[in-house]
């Protein structure tokens, strides 16, 4: 969405709808990620919600330090929201793959103590 963003940035009703659709997407995402890791950890939920902060804190200040250092650099600004989409992309795809190894027992045995 973020790589389409950066082609419709010339039609101002478009990249509006884009950034609704970014943004929505965004807020979809965030919720479902803190569960993934506030579930596993049902003795230090507190402890694990404020890893979870933290590392979105990072995150958003390695995207501001890279973007920052991308136009320090000359580049333009739609090279700075490729190099973003290749990001998200990056993240998408250890996303994904740690969804595959991870110890779904954790989120099993959870359900089950809901159910009591």
């Amino acid at each position: 969405m973020l790589a389409l963003f950066t082609f419709l940035l010339q039609f101002a009703s478009l990249a509006w709808f884009m950034c609704f659709l970014f943004g929505a997407g965004t807020f979809g995402l965030v919720p479902i990620l803190n569960s993934k890791i506030i579930i596993p950890a049902p003795e230090a939920p507190a402890l694990s919600g404020t890893i979870a902060a933290s590392v979105f804190n990072l995150a958003n200040s390695i995207g501001a330090t890279l973007g920052t250092i991308l136009l320090n650099n000359q580049l333009t600004y739609t090279t700075t929201t490729l190099v973003a989409a290749g990001m998200i992309l990056f993240g998408m795809i250890l996303t994904i793959f740690m969804h595959r190894v991870e110890d779904k027992t954790l989120f099993q045995m959870h359900e089950e103590a809901e159910q009591f």
